[in-house]
């Protein structure tokens, strides 16, 4: 027993001595310090980050992007990823039930939730106005619908300036992406019918959306602050139907940015009167961006909130 215990830590000694004499032919050995190179070394070590963009984790509040905010329609939130995506859009506008004069008529977009600000200028504190009829003073939206996609009661006490918006997020690595927003209106149908823009449509129907504002999410100070943006939005921007209206010319703009407009400056035109019956467009919102070619790979990014990292990609700690 003793000669064995012997002989196997010669074995060990051995291998230690051969597997150091095997590093030391192998790995280059550099000097410290020393007169040669005027007592200064560097070595070089690694720092590791990634980052993603979650869709949806980016919507700002249309009055203060430092505040977390959800907006009042789910369908708002488009979800998409991206270096380049659209995150935002006004799902709904509602204009409510109407009593049709059989001549041109504009009626006022209805914001999503009215109340009296007489007795506060949150809009936290008092209920909505009742009128005469027994209905409430913010609607009379009929169930053709859900209310209007906005930011919600504004702070001031006329409630007014509830903002819809649609926002851009463009953080390309390329500084040659150019990108443009634009909408189509379709003809407003009538429900439940043929969608005939001759017999069962508002005739010539559009929507106007007055002092648009494009703000781009900045650090003013030390304060998270929507500030203008060089690029402007049409003051008069009208929606005709089946025809594509740009809401943001070519910009090579980076960051995050949003297209805000005013409820009190949303209307829609019925220029021959508009018929009996519920109706209902679409607006396609199209963000384009290119050359597409150029535009950086972007793969769908799917958390379920139990992934851990890659064991393989992971960076030793110096644990195991």
């Amino acid at each position: 027993m003793t000669n064995t215990t012997k002989l196997t830590a010669a074995a060990l000694f051995s291998a230690l001595v051969l597997g150091a004499s095997f590093a030391g032919n192998t790995v280059s050995a550099a000097p410290g310090p020393n007169p040669d190179n005027n007592g200064k070394v560097s070595e070089t070590g690694h720092a590791y980050v990634t980052f993603t963009k979650d869709g949806g984790s980016q919507v700002k509040h249309p009055s203060d992007p430092g505040v977390s905010y959800t907006p009042s329609n789910t369908t708002d939130v488009t979800n998409e990823t991206g270096s380049i995506t659209l995150d935002a859009i006004p799902s709904s506008l509602n204009f409510g039930t109407q009593e049709t004069t059989g001549a041109s008529q504009t009626v006022q977009l209805l914001q999503s939730e009215g109340k009296d600000f007489s007795n506060g200028k949150d809009g936290s504190t008092t209920d909505q106005t009742t009128l005469a009829d027994g209905t409430k003073a913010d609607r009379k939206i009929s169930s053709n619908g859900p209310a209007t996609s906005d930011s919600g009661a504004s702070s001031d006490t006329t409630g007014k300036n509830d903002t819809i918006f649609t926002q851009v997020t463009n953080v390309s690595s390329n500084q040659d992406i150019t990108w443009t927003l634009s909408a189509t209106l379709s003809n407003f149908y009538a429900a439940g019918k043929a969608a005939d823009p001759k017999t069962n449509a508002i005739p010539g129907a559009f929507i106007t959306m007055k002092d648009g504002k494009h703000v781009k999410d900045t650090i003013d100070g030390e304060k998270e602050s929507w500030m203008p943006t060089t690029d402007k939005i049409d003051a008069g921007l009208t929606l005709n139907a089946n025809t594509s209206t740009k809401i943001v010319g070519a910009t090579k703009d980076k960051g995050i940015f949003q297209q805000q407009w005013n409820v009190g400056g949303v209307t829609l035109t019925a220029p021959q009167g508009a018929p009996v019956g519920q109706y209902t467009a679409d607006i396609a919102w199209t963000l384009e961006a290119g050359p597409a070619a150029d535009l950086d790979a972007a793969a769908p990014v799917t958390r379920t909130g139990s992934e851990t990292p890659d064991a393989t990609k992971t960076p030793d700690d110096g644990t195991n």
